[in-house]
Formats: structure tokens, sequence, C-alpha cells
């Protein structure tokens, strides 16, 4: 039987509540901005890089085959480069820009060529390949937006609860459900990072609030956690309710991840949650879709003021009558 210690639903506790500004432009771009990209990210940094070279190669429109063969590398070096396997040396970064016709790029992409090329930390207890690479991407964005259909949201739930959403695969043993579960407690240390803390948009459907995982104490602490970190300057949450009827995304969860300072050339990334595995959308177009659904749905949520009301009302079905 698998045990997990009480989580503390109090933290944060001095924080602003609901007063929270919502509008991100009114944010002061240039704080924690380089400071927090040389401290933790080099999984973003390069991921940026690859991306950024990337397109400028399409916009060249080279293949990767012709730029290899221009800056001496195999067709592999360059597709590592791209896919942010690896990061270019300065050199290659040199000839690349050169090529593409972006020499003047290079001074700035060059400062970020240390902190890419920084091997990520190993972690305590293993976890599947794709979720790994979500968690060094994760510990890096400025600013994430996650709808959710389905489930309280990773970097939200408590130990329990993410117990009871992983014992539905029965494939997991035991062990592995408590290192899952100890790895996603973990993510929630971008809350508490030294640099400039992530800040969390979430829209849950109301459906949500309803679909029990695990017992009535389960859900209790649960939504009980959802009111405490609603209340605190990281996390603006909203709920989509039922009667708002249809809306683009509906059924789906995905997470927009949006690039710190000053990786703002970029609209950032797509993660979409998936049976079985995690599919990561990086195509400008594609992501600047998601984010223009994205403002329909907030728009379409309620509140956050009436969403913490919401979860009040449905934590009433899981307490007993005294």
């Amino acid at each position: 039987m698998l045990e997990f210690k009480q989580f503390d639903f109090k933290r944060n506790k001095g924080l602003v509540g609901l007063d929270r500004v919502r509008k991100r432009e009114c944010d002061d771009p240039c704080s924690g901005g380089s400071k927090m990209i040389t401290s933790s990210s080099p999984a973003v940094v390069r991921y940026y890089l690859a991306l950024r070279l990337g397109q400028l190669r399409g916009e060249a429109g080279l293949t990767k085959q012709q730029v290899a063969g221009r800056i001496g590398r195999t067709g592999q070096t360059v597709a590592n480069i791209e896919n942010a396997v690896n990061a270019p040396t300065q050199s290659d970064l040199e000839k690349l820009l050169q090529i593409y016709g972006a020499a003047d790029e290079f001074v700035e992409l060059s400062e970020l060529l240390p902190v890419a090329r920084r091997s990520v930390p190993k972690r305590q207890a293993p976890v599947p390949e794709d979720y790994d690479l979500r968690l060094n991407l994760e510990v890096g964005m400025a600013e994430l937006d996650i709808l959710s259909g389905s489930l309280v949201p990773g970097l939200l739930q408590i130990p329990c609860y993410a117990a009871a959403v992983f014992r539905a695969n029965p494939n997991l043993s035991d062990e592995e459900i408590e290192q899952l579960v100890a790895a996603r407690m973990d993510r929630k240390k971008i809350f508490t990072r030294e640099e400039r803390p992530v800040r969390l948009y979430v829209v849950m459907d109301e459906s949500v609030l309803y679909r029990s995982r695990g017992d009535a104490t389960v859900m209790c602490d649960q939504l009980d956690y959802l009111l405490d970190v609603a209340r605190t300057s990281e996390v603006d949450l909203q709920v989509l309710p039922l009667d708002a009827g249809s809306y683009r995304g509906e059924g789906t969860s995905w997470t927009i991840m949006n690039f710190p300072e000053p990786l703002r050339g970029h609209p950032g990334l797509v993660h979409l949650d998936l049976l079985g595995e995690a599919r990561y959308i990086d195509d400008s177009y594609m992501v600047e879709q998601y984010q223009r659904a994205w403002r329909h749905i907030i728009a379409t949520a309620i509140s956050p003021e009436r969403s913490l009301e919401m979860i009040r009302e449905a934590k009433g079905k899981y307490v007993s009558p005294d």
C-alpha cells in the first residue's frame, strides 16, 4: 500500500491574493530576464537556439544537407542542433548565421551558448524520456498557459491525487508510481525558485471538480489545495462552467510554454498530453493558433473570484454531513 505524507496547503500564505495583475505586459520585462536563463534553463536555451536556427535555415531555402556541406559537418550534426539535442559550437554558430544572412544576430545568440552547452542535472529517480524533457523545459519558462479538460493539472496536484491518477495505468508498479509522484511534486519548485518564479495561468473544465480521483478525503484535500494556491501571486485559476457550451479545445489538455526574456522572438511551445506519449508543437503558425484559442477560452471561463466559489461548491459534494 502506498503512503504519502500530508501535503502543506499553507505554503506562500503571505503572497498577494486575488488582486493579481493579469496583463503580462504590465509585468516588468527586465526583471529576472537574463538571470533566469543563465542560472536554470539550459534545455530552454538550447531549444530556443534550435528553433531560431531552423527558422533561419527555412527562410534561406536550404536543406540540412546543403548547410552541412557548407560548414563542413554532417547532416546529422545539423539535425541534432535543430532538434535541440546539442548546442552548436561558437564557430559553427558563426558560420550558420553567415550562411543564413543573419550575421547581425551572432553577438546575441553566442551569449546563450555557455548556458545551452551546460548539462542538465541528473534526477534522483528515473522518469520517462518525454516527461524528463517536459520537466527540463518547464523549469526555465516564464509563463505556462494550461487548459485541463479532465484532470487537475499536474503542477497543482497533491500527492494522493497524483497517485490515484497514476494508478489508472495498470502497467505501473507501486515503485514506479512513487517515483512519478515524487517527480510531479518536485515540479512545484518552479514556484519558489530564486529567480523570477513561473506564472501559471490555468483554465479547468468544471467536470474536473466532480471527477473523483481517490476517495472523498483525497478530493477534499485536492480542492482545498486549489483554493489555497489560487490566492498566490503565481497562479491565476479559472473554471469553464458546463453551461458555457462548446469551446475551442473542448475535451483536450495542453500547455502553452512561453519563453522568458530575452527569448521573446518565438511564440513558444505547445505541449500536448496524449495517451501514452507527449507531443510538442513548435511551428510558429500552429503555436499562434493555440494562443488564439487560449484567448477565446479565458474569455469564456468565469472570473477567478467566481471560480473559487465554484470550487467551494464542488467541495461540498465530498464533505460528509455532521
